[in-house]
Order: C-alpha cells, then structure tokens, then sequence
C-alpha cells in the first residue's frame, strides 16, 4: 500500500472544486492505492520474463491479423502478454499515458474507470454513513423520507468524489515506482487486519467461500458480524445468466468443453458450472469476454448500495413473519398477523423511496427467473444432456419437487384465511423438501439460492 495519500487526497478536492466541481466530499479518502510487489522489478515477476508484441507498431497489425482470422484468437496472449490481451485497437495504438488521458474521458456507465471508481466511492460512503437517511420528525413524531433534491445532491456528490479519485490516480501513475491499483478502503480494526483480512471486501469472499457460493448462509454470518457494513456485500458485477456464475479454478475448462451446451442452453448450462474453489482473473476475464458477466451500471449499482441494509433488513423480518405463520394456528392470529405485515411494510417501503423503486424492479427479475426456469427445464428434460450427472440428478428432483408445488397450490381456490394458511404450509414443505436436496450438492444448493427459493417466496 502507498502510504501518505491524505494530504495528496486534500489538494485533489481543491483542484476538482477549483474547475467548478463543488460538491467534493471532505471525508476519508474512499479508496487505497496499492501496488502488486512483483510489478517493482521484472526479476519478481515472471509474467515480464517473455518478450511481447506491446507497442503500437507490432500490436496494431497484430491485432487486425487476430480480428480478420478468429481462430489465432488462441495467441492473443502469447503475442501480448498476461497485461496486453484482451486491450482494444485503441489502447493498442496509443502509449500508456495517452490511454489513461483517454479513460478520464470516458463515461461508459458499465466499463469505464470513471464508473470502477463511482463505485468504489458509494460503497465506501455509504458504508461509512454518509448515505441519505430517514429522519425522525420530532413535532409529528413520524419518519420523513429524503427528499428526490437530497438524493440528486448525494449522488452528485459520489461522481464528484470519483473524479477526484480519477485525477488522482492519473497524476499518480507519473510517481509511483509501481502502476497504482485503486482497492475500496474499508477502514477495518487493527484486530482484524492482524488476522490477514485487508479489507470487507476481501472477508466478504472469504465467507462466501467458506459457505460454498451459499449467499444467504454467509449474508447470515455477515450480518452476525457486521451489520453495518452491508454495502461491502454488493458486487460491481453482474451475471446476465440467473445462475451464479464464479470465476474459480475450474471455470476456464468448464467455459471450453461445454460450448455447444452453452449455446444451446444458454441459461440452463450454467447452472451446472462450478463456483467454488479459489478465484482465478483469466476465469473472471473469461466469463466477461463470453458475455456471462458484465460489469452494473452506475446508477443500479449506487441504488442497490443504498438499499443493502434496508433490503437484508426487510427481508430477515419478511422471513421471520413467514415462520411466526406456521407457528400459529388459528385463523385469527394468522389474519392478525396479516394485517400487522402489510401495514409495517407499507410504512417501511414508503420511508425508503429508492427500496421501493428497487422493489418495484421485481416484475424484471421475475421475468429472468422465469426465463431461466423454462430453459433449464428444456435441458433437464433433453436426454442428450450428460455432463455432471450428479449434478442433474438434483436438479431434476428439484423440479420435480417444485413442479408438484405449483400443481398442489393452483388447486386451491379462494383466498380466506383457510386457502391462504393451506398454500402457506405447501410453500414451507416444498422448500425444505429442496433444501433437503440442494444440500448434498453444489450445483443444486446454487439453484435453490437464486432461483427455486426465489420462485417459491414471491
């Protein structure tokens, strides 16, 4: 890590408010720069042992050569190395400062640095409690939600804190002994740093690790641990797939022996990709290229940063009411119990206007889930289909479990509270009946999380 970056940190905000930006935060620097050590000196870093084609004059006509010919698409990284492939005919054209006074420019809302580092700053804000709140009104003795002007200012002054960051980093690439990495500061305990974490980020993967891509377990020992520190939790990226899909040893050769199964199932398939194991960047770079993963935009990023700590907290007491449920036994109590649910969560969502536009995104992702579930039925019921068999044979009971659910529960008719605590106690039994399943294996535990859990709760 480089240190003394504050004062640097300080001049940046007077400069960025020099040219007319104005609403600079004057808080705790929302990033580290840092440096891999094997970047000081070629001798530490065995990736600069080989010679490449790294400049403009071998690059380019490289580069039209792999784009006219795709199947010398497999020598992108021997002709440009581990940090040149993948560059685009721009970067490869230009020297590396041109390229880095052409990022600041770039206001691409997924893959730019600009939006990285907007980010990076909402992450680290919010976390740190400078997010927009409701706040108590003392004279009617109610909450009153933030007003749209006090979002629009706090959002204005996330970009400007990630221009800051942005000139920063540029002007610091000129002094640096080594190219700077921005990593999101998460100003940890010296205890827990002392115990080999760096950051939330960093135990966040830990734990997701630990659980085996199980993200309710780990957001469950998360929250035991770090209540406050939900939007640590919210990943830049995004699967355009349902499926959970890591970046972990085994991927690569997953992605290349299953192609054609991928594009006949191009929803379904990753279903049955790994996601445990230790991460692996070509893997990461790898799902990015074949369109699995992409990078959020910044405004579905920032709101779903926002949100992370009334949504996990919503959610806990929607799962705690739907247990109370069972446990009650008369009509009575359940209705009682009903009308207590819906007036606390229309008074919380009310409270909370960007949870409630998050809420009201659920039709969309239901859509994706539904989208999935159809596509992964084809291929469950496609006989040709032989990869992980172990695999499939639990996710077929699966479906098999749900699809009786959905049979059971549209045969009740009526809504009294006889119908409504019947289809309550199928929704309870067809999840532990999958739960049961999923637990025996990887695959099937990740579809129960993000997909049958979700099918069956909504």
């Amino acid at each position: 890590m480089y240190p003394g970056l504050t004062p640097v940190y300080q001049t940046m905000l007077g400069i960025t408010q020099a040219f007319g930006v104005e609403e600079a935060f004057k808080t705790p620097m929302p990033i580290d720069f840092g440096a891999k050590i094997n970047m000081l000196t070629p001798s530490l870093n065995p990736d600069a042992m080989f010679p490449t084609f790294s400049g403009p004059l071998s690059s380019v006509p490289l580069k039209f050569l792999f784009d006219l010919v795709p199947q010398f698409d497999a020598l992108d990284r021997i002709a440009f190395g581990t940090y040149g492939e993948d560059q685009t005919m721009l970067n490869a054209l230009f020297p590396g400062h041109i390229n880095r006074i052409i990022a600041l420019a770039d206001r691409d809302e997924r893959r730019s640095q600009f939006a990285s580092a907007t980010r990076k700053a909402a992450t680290y804000l919010e976390a740190a409690g400078y997010g927009v709140k409701p706040k108590f009104n003392e004279q009617t003795q109610t909450w009153d939600r933030p007003s749209d002007g006090e979002l629009q200012k706090y959002q204005e002054r996330i970009q400007a804190t990630a221009l800051t960051v942005l000139g920063l980093r540029f002007f610091f690439y000129f002094v640096a002994p080594a190219s700077p990495q921005p990593t999101l500061k998460s100003d940890m305990q010296d205890w827990a740093k002392a115990s080999g974490s760096v950051n939330f980020k960093q135990v966040w993967n830990d734990i997701r690790t630990r659980y085996k891509g199980d993200i309710e377990k780990a957001t469950a020992e998360w929250v035991k641990y770090y209540p406050d520190q939900m939007p640590f939790t919210v990943n830049e990226s995004e699967s355009t797939v349902v499926a959970v899909a890591s970046a972990v040893d085994g991927t690569i050769d997953w992605l290349k022996s299953n192609q054609s199964l991928l594009k006949k199932y191009p929803n379904g398939a990753p279903f049955l990709m790994p996601n445990t194991g230790k991460f692996d960047f070509n893997a990461y770079k790898l799902l990015y290229k074949s369109g699995i993963k992409e990078s959020k935009t910044i405004d579905d990023f920032m709101r779903e940063v926002q949100v992370a700590k009334d949504s996990e907290f919503y959610y806990s007491q929607k799962e705690d009411y739907e247990n109370r449920l069972q446990s009650i036994y008369s009509d009575f109590g359940k209705r009682d119990l009903r009308k207590k649910w819906d007036a606390w969560s229309k008074q919380y969502m009310n409270m909370r206007p960007l949870l409630k536009e998050e809420m009201t995104e659920g039709s969309k992702v239901r859509a994706r889930r539904d989208r999935a579930y159809a596509d992964l039925s084809l291929m469950l019921n496609d006989p040709s289909v032989t990869v992980e068999p172990k695999s499939l044979k639990a996710l077929r009971t699966m479906k098999s479990v749900y699809d009786q659910y959905l049979l059971q529960r549209d045969s009740i008719q009526g809504n009294s509270d006889f119908e409504l605590s019947a289809k309550e106690r199928l929704k309870f039994q067809a999840k532990e009946q999958l739960k049961k399943i999923a637990a025996g294996n990887e695959s099937a535990n990740s579809a129960y999380t993000v997909l049958f859990s979700k099918l069956i709760g909504e």
